[in-house]
């Protein structure tokens, strides 16, 4: 599960980079260095739904406890990273499981995105069509294409100082994308799920042998 993770994090690329000047969880996804077709080749639909679901559900949480802490309710803020995006993102099959996707996760956790910044965006007119065609229309409100002054237009909203490297840079980190603290969580969660779901299995079969023998 650590592997599987790691391998999904090398090439679905995020940082949780702390909270932002109101205290909401800030999330910065590096969609220019996604490669969608060696994930679609190497994860299972199920296996990037369970991965997409256990990010979702650590942020939920992290909002939950935030919320309570502070007697106001917290939304995490995104910062989609589009530097490097190409005709990869238009592929129909990759298209398909991104709408599934957001779909899926927009439908269960409606609320917890406040703001979504898209930084170094290419060909805005397309990018901005795909953008609004992949989410729903309720959350459209909420989005903000940052122009070449990203980073101080971000600064206003996130200390500059938590920004990360790749993020102002562009540059990804020269050993690769590391899994970060509360990773080892997720994969845990993970493991633990698998197991849970083994001894299901297992057990429905050695009922259904059972039943089998008590009915002959």
């Amino acid at each position: 599960r650590f592997r599987a993770l790691r391998a999904m994090r090398q090439l679905a690329p995020m940082q949780r980079i702390g909270l932002d000047r109101h205290g909401c969880p800030v999330i910065v996804h590096y969609l220019g260095q996604l490669k969608p077709r060696q994930i679609i080749a190497k994860f299972s639909p199920e296996e990037i739904r369970h991965f997409n679901m256990l990010a979702s559900e650590r942020t939920y949480v992290q909002l939950q406890t935030l919320s309570a802490r502070d007697g106001v309710l917290r939304r995490s803020v995104l910062v989609l990273d589009l530097g490097g995006v190409g005709l990869n993102m238009l592929a129909p099959l990759a298209l398909a499981r991104l709408r599934s996707i957001i779909s899926e996760l927009t439908q269960v956790y409606v609320e917890m995105v406040d703001r979504v910044f898209f930084v170094r965006v290419p060909l805005a007119g397309w990018l901005q069509s795909l953008a609004y065609s992949l989410a729903p229309e309720r959350s459209h409100h909420k989005f903000a294409f940052l122009g070449a002054d990203f980073v101080e237009q971000l600064s206003e909203h996130v200390p500059r100082e938590q920004l990360p490297h790749a993020l102002l840079t562009g540059i990804p980190p020269a050993d690769g994308w590391g899994l970060q603290d509360g990773d080892v969580d997720m994969a845990s969660e993970a493991e633990a799920k698998a197991e849970d779901d083994t001894a299901s299995s297992v057990g429905d079969a050695h009922l259904g042998r059972s039943g089998g023998k008590g009915g002959g």
